[in-house]
């Protein structure tokens, strides 16, 4: 299980903007008072929306409602493979579709839908669906279901990759996760919470008297609750964590696994559960989110969706660096394939840091002004809100647009 870095990209319905000459300590690091800007300036079609430009779909948009049948295919039988949980369905099964939809679209979900293999020989035989519809496929060494058999099964589907950190996978794919500026075309659905990292927090929500704990009610400076296998930059983070742990003065909770294990649940793992680890979120001012595999991850949206406020490296805001640059050569000065991955976040009101070293005395300066912290922490729902409202409506038009034109390679 895996978890979350500093300037103040402090962006509410006006820009906040704090002088760095009564925050900046005398080395220089600290908060800087304009927004990060990408390393490339973004297209006109590409930029970021502000908060004041997102409203809320379900005032503008027509409720009639149509029903979308979503086709997750299950694993191929010739792959041997267990046929495990896969976190990265979860954003069909954590109700961010029901929850920040505009009312116009109903999910109807089927989960290890079959692949007709069949397709390879000269009569083949599409199998039954309704549209509109999408057919699923997870990114893995080899496709579970490639595209062309997708394709083939669900001929009148739109398809989706799930799955492809890098995004390798791309090329005939109608939609994905994981976003790159280099495919703007492409529908896109964030990944949302991971499913058991929300059914935790679903369980603690139900409890009698739980609401959520204003940040300057918290008992957690931050949280670092992440693997360090999947990326270069987590290692020497959790290495930096661990040596300031002995001498640092803040209350923070570290839980930085080795290697990293698709099960939390399991106790073989000797990972946090899930259930510990949301209760550590829910108590935590901030979460520290350093990219993995991907820029983004699991872990923004379960802190905000507990209140907890994102931190993130500048290089892990803009995907400078390739998760691999210290274990092959070839992705040493490499950027991450998924270009502007998070592009989506450019505004959002997390903290981002310059570097990592800057950590310990941001959070520390942060904390003095709690009116700040808390108006930071409302400020950052409600762009949540907007964000996830815009991005699941324009999935919605997305789906119900004109069918797929892809075809099945020659």
């Amino acid at each position: 299980m895996e978890q979350r870095q500093i300037i103040i990209c402090a962006f509410f319905v006006v820009v906040l903007t704090i002088s760095t000459s009564l925050l900046g300590d005398e080395s220089g690091a600290g908060i800087h008072v304009t927004s990060p800007l990408p390393l490339s300036r973004p297209s006109e079609g590409h930029r970021s929306l502000r908060v004041v430009q997102y409203s809320d779909p379900k005032t503008t948009r027509p409720r009639t409602e149509k029903t979308v049948h979503v086709y997750i295919t299950k694993e191929r039988a010739d792959l041997k493979s267990e046929d495990y949980f896969n976190e990265a369905m979860s954003v069909f099964k954590t109700g961010v579709l029901q929850r920040y939809g505009t009312g116009r679209v109903r999910y109807m979900l089927t989960e290890r839908a079959e692949c007709n293999y069949r397709c390879d020989s000269g009569n083949p035989t599409p199998l039954v669906h309704h549209e509109p519809c999408l057919a699923v496929s997870r990114q893995s060494k080899r496709m579970l279901c490639d595209f062309d058999h997708l394709k083939c099964s669900y001929p009148g589907c739109k398809t989706m990759v799930t799955n492809d950190e890098f995004c390798t996978k791309l090329d005939h794919f109608d939609s994905r996760e994981y976003y790159t500026s280099d495919k703007p075309e492409l529908g896109y659905l964030p990944i949302g919470p991971r499913i058991d990292s929300w059914q935790s927090f679903q369980t603690i929500q139900e409890g009698r008297g739980f609401s959520l704990v204003p940040a300057s009610k918290r008992n957690f400076a931050f949280n670092a609750i992440f693997s360090r296998s999947t990326n270069a930059d987590r290692k020497r983070l959790a290495e930096a964590i661990e040596q300031q742990g002995h001498t640092g003065k803040l209350p923070i909770f570290a839980a930085m696994a080795k290697e990293w294990h698709g099960e939390a649940n399991n106790a073989d793992t000797k990972q946090l559960s899930t259930d510990e680890y949301m209760k550590v979120v829910l108590d935590s001012v901030f979460t520290l989110a350093p990219a993995g595999h991907n820029p983004e991850c699991f872990r923004l949206f379960e802190a905000v969706e507990a209140g907890s406020i994102p931190v993130l490296s500048r290089d892990d805001l803009y995907g400078t660096h390739h998760p691999f640059s210290d274990k092959r050569k070839e992705f040493a000065n490499t950027a991450h394939p998924c270009r502007d991955s998070l592009h989506h976040w450019y505004h959002a009101p997390i903290l981002v840091l310059d570097k990592w070293d800057d950590l310990y005395p941001v959070v520390e300066r942060l904390l003095e002004n709690v009116v700040e912290l808390d108006e930071m922490q409302h400020n950052l729902r409600a762009w949540y809100e907007g964000y996830m409202r815009k991005v699941v409506a324009e999935f919605e038009d997305f789906m119900l647009g004109p069918s797929s034109l892809t075809k099945v390679n020659e």
